[in-house]
């Protein structure tokens, strides 16, 4: 029996991100990675530099197909701002699949304007 790995939808000249359509986990699934919520009040905070680049190197390590991906992506970016010691926010599956859904709609509307 073999499975099909869903192919990401990264656009010609950006950079590799995950693509949210590849199944991610459901929201009842996605519980706070790291103990904490990124959410400030009603608002999500906002991403750091770093987070963003840990988005982008979780993504890689965890591509589409693996068990519990976004979860894993946002234990990753937990784990190694704490190694870091940066600013932390604690992010969840579901703040990574909807970052990464943001991130995916700035993409196409430059690609868009390119054309």
């Amino acid at each position: 029996k073999t499975t099909s790995v869903a192919r990401c939808c990264k656009l010609p000249g950006s950079p590799h991100l995950p693509c949210p359509r590849q199944g991610g986990e459901p929201a009842a699934a996605a519980a706070p990675a790291g103990g904490g919520s990124a959410l400030i009040g009603e608002r999500r905070a906002p991403w750091t530099e770093t987070e963003l680049a840990l988005l982008s190197k979780g993504s890689n390590k965890f591509p589409g197909g693996v068990v519990d991906r976004w979860g894993r992506i946002a234990d990753f970016i937990n784990v190694e701002v704490a190694k870091l010691q940066t600013e932390s926010h604690g992010r969840t599956a579901d703040e990574v699949i909807a970052k990464t859904r943001d991130l995916r709609k700035e993409l196409e509307k430059r690609a868009a304007r390119q054309r």
